[in-house]
């Protein structure tokens, strides 16, 4: 028997004992969910990642961290896919409330509020690509990396508070290269920089030996990195890693040995498909399935906290979660037709509360510079609910 042939019975024998799963009669391979449903799910989850990020706006007028970011960065993976999205609600959300929030500065530090460097990777990443020959969005765009570009060390590392395994460096490498080739009209000396910085970061990675971070997120970052820059045989080491930290009921938890964790799942599923995995590979096709199964009739994925009050639940907690899902999700769409209709229409009273909530946050905001106190309080006003 071949080790390929071996290999794959491991992986069936796995899969076997994982619950709820849909099975081919034939070879017992998990199959991809039908796109409708995939397509509903995320849907929804983007209408309650709306809904949310609409009311944090309102309760706490800040946009960064918690909600905003999330919110534009799952809406643009998911328009990717071909996911009908209201682009004057994704125009507004980015420049009139995310913009405004992270350009705000303050009058104490005068400094922006930026978007904080573990964030940075995926909020560059995953923007509104659409946008980028827009003038007015690169001058934001140039001023905000300006403030990104405090977070790295002069030997290209951007993990300079870390004494663990680096986890920011891989994804801004790969920010970094895709700024690099955008089509946003930076002026000639930022575009070097740019490239400069890519060039030390992906410098700083080769010198040093393959990342095996203790926390399941990180590692993903490194997968993603290593596919599609770096060295094949280090990808595939780090790839066996990850595979290896599933947990018997399908999904990863924070750390190895830890309880599985919605977020985490997501994350990983997200970089399975950065990293070219097919739908049809069993370990992705089963984690679809694993995520749909646990997504509320709400839209959301609920999960306990992983930084801040692990055994707590929370809003923002919410909307990360969703969030990741539903951009993991999305990556497993195949590419929709633009006639593809829209299959989830929410309430309409419900979207008419959502929108009047979006218009008075937006009235007189500013942005909001003070980020005093602990960094998640308790919700101010519960959510309207979807009706049965």
């Amino acid at each position: 028997m071949s080790a390929a042939t071996l290999h794959r019975n491991a992986w069936l024998i796995l899969l076997c004992s994982i619950p709820h799963l849909q099975v081919d009669a034939q070879d017992q391979t998990p199959r991809a969910t039908d796109p409708a449903g995939v397509q509903r799910a995320v849907e929804k989850g983007l209408f309650f990642i709306e809904q949310r990020s609409m009311l944090w706006w309102k309760n706490r007028q800040c946009s960064t961290c918690h909600e905003g970011q999330m919110l534009v960065v799952s809406t643009n993976v998911a328009k990717t896919r071909g996911v009908k999205v209201d682009q004057e609600k994704l125009d507004f959300w980015t420049d009139r409330w995310l913009f405004t929030d992270v350009l705000a500065l303050n009058e104490k530090t005068q400094k922006i509020n930026g978007i904080g460097t573990p964030n940075a990777p995926f909020f560059l990443l995953y923007r509104d690509k659409e946008r980028d020959a827009s003038e007015e969005r690169a001058g934001k765009w140039a001023t905000l990396l300006k403030a990104v570009f405090e977070g790295q060390e002069d030997d290209g590392n951007w993990d300079k508070n870390t004494k663990d395994v680096a986890q920011v460096t891989p994804g801004m490498a790969l920010a970094l290269a895709d700024l690099e080739s955008s089509k946003i009209p930076f002026k000639p000396a930022l575009r070097d920089e740019i490239s400069e910085r890519r060039e030390r970061t992906d410098k700083w990675i080769r010198s040093h030996k393959v990342q095996l971070p203790e926390k399941t997120e990180s590692l993903a970052g490194w997968v993603v990195y290593e596919h599609q820059r770096g060295d094949k045989t280090r990808a595939q080491k780090l790839l066996d890693e990850l595979l290896n930290r599933r947990r018997e009921d399908g999904g990863w938890g924070i750390k190895k040995a830890d309880p599985s964790h919605q977020l985490v799942t997501a994350v990983v599923l997200l970089a399975l498909k950065m990293s070219g995995l097919p739908n049809e590979h069993p370990v992705v096709a089963s984690t679809q399935i694993y995520l749909l199964d646990k997504q509320q009739d709400d839209g959301r994925w609920r999960e306990l906290g992983r930084h801040f009050h692990p055994d707590s639940n929370h809003s923002a907690y919410d909307v990360w979660t969703t969030g990741y899902a539903v951009a993991a999700l999305s990556l497993t769409l195949p590419q929709l037709e633009p006639k593809t209709e829209r299959q989830f229409i929410p309430d309409p009273k419900l979207a008419a509360d959502v929108a009047e909530l979006t218009r008075n946050a937006a009235e007189g905001f500013k942005g909001r510079t003070d980020r005093t106190g602990a960094p998640m309080q308790p919700d101010e006003r519960p959510v309207p609910k979807e009706k049965p």
